[in-house]
């Protein structure tokens, strides 16, 4: 019972077995239709198992070159059966199935007319299964990426593209990655107003984990609004702070990710005056973590390239503005000791030797 119910056995023995036979592709049809330790049974006892099915439907061109005069014929006979299958099972897995199947073919195929037949098929597949309401968030980050490498006109591909994104966002709008092409899309766009709101919006809606890179592109958006003057780098900070106001207190490293990405970019933006401002600023906004004194340390130290501009250091961590998150740093902050022996260290300009040595 282990066997027939294990799919992974099957196709694991029957690319042993074959192994041991030249088989041609009627011979392989031989093996899924007579040897039952193989392939036999795996239609009813898989019926159900979207992967089972798209081996079924793939078999007819297995070991046939695809610069066989055979093949396009055997193609039609897999293209013919996943037709039947996805009428049958009809969910987004099959559909994915489906969709891979033809872009495995399509990117080994070199002849014109076959290439093309797949292409339109890749597409058509796209649009059927949209159409169904059965395109997984995967699928349509496939159909950008394979709009991309098409041929066609750029106005045509970006009017397509755009269709497709908010299709997408419709059926998954807390999709991290839709977002991203969403309002990346939106950037280049010239008739685009301010997308400040919009970034806002996109990163309170979207679980911590999956708005990293969207936090990148939002301060690439602000640095360039800079370049234009459609914003002061003051009104800058004041949008950081009320965006990533809204994270989640209980996520620590979700939000120390994001204030060193912050401080980063402050450091890349402005000169070493304006961005001990900022810390500044943030210190006096909200507690803060060790995390984030050591990341302004580690600025300042590599920033420093004369040994007495350790001395500018304090700026930084003067203890009367330091205000640690006690909360958020529990355990860290069990041991009190280790933050000021950071801090004197640093002073004693211990560390800005090794950086230098």
């Amino acid at each position: 019972m282990a066997i027939k119910d294990d799919l992974k056995f099957r196709l694991d023995f029957f690319k042993i077995y074959s192994k041991f036979n030249n088989w041609t592709s009627a011979g392989i049809d031989e093996i899924y239709e007579r040897y039952i330790a193989i392939y036999i049974y795996i239609k009813e006892d898989f019926k159900d198992d979207e992967e089972a099915q798209a081996i079924l439907c793939e078999r007819f061109v297995n070991n046939v070159d695809i610069n066989d005069s055979e093949f396009p014929l055997k193609l039609k006979m897999s293209v013919d059966a996943f037709e039947k299958c996805v009428t049958e099972i009809n969910n987004k897995k099959i559909w994915q199935c489906y969709k891979d199947f033809l872009s495995k073919y399509f990117e080994k195929c070199e002849e014109e007319n076959l290439k093309l037949y797949l292409e339109k098929s890749i597409e058509k597949v796209y649009e059927r299964a949209q159409e169904k309401n059965l395109l997984s968030e995967e699928m349509y980050l496939g159909w950008l990426e394979f709009l991309d490498e098409s041929n066609e006109d750029n106005t045509i591909k970006e009017k397509k593209q755009s269709s497709i994104i908010n299709h997408g966002l419709k059926a998954y709008p807390n999709s991290a990655k839709l977002l991203y092409q969403y309002l990346l899309r939106e950037m280049s766009s010239s008739t685009s107003s301010s997308l400040i709101s919009k970034f806002e919006e996109a990163i309170k809606q979207i679980k911590p984990n999956g708005s990293y890179e969207l936090w990148g592109l939002y301060l690439n958006y602000l640095k360039e609004e800079m370049k234009v003057e459609h914003i002061g780098s003051d009104e800058v900070n004041n949008k950081f702070k009320n965006t990533s106001s809204t994270i989640r207190l209980d996520d620590a490293n979700y939000e120390n990710f994001v204030l060193s990405k912050y401080l980063e970019w402050s450091k890349e933006t402005f000169d070493m005056s304006k961005f001990r401002d900022i810390v500044k600023d943030l210190i006096h906004s909200k507690q803060r973590s060790l995390q984030f004194f050591e990341k302004c340390i580690e600025i300042e130290l590599l920033s420093s390239k004369k040994k007495e501009d350790s001395a500018n250091i304090d700026i930084v961590i003067d203890n009367d503005d330091m205000d640690i998150d006690e909360e958020q740093n529990t355990i860290i902050f069990q041991q009190d000791n280790k933050l000021n022996k950071l801090i004197t260290k640093i002073l004693r300009k211990d560390l800005l030797l090794l950086i230098i040595n």
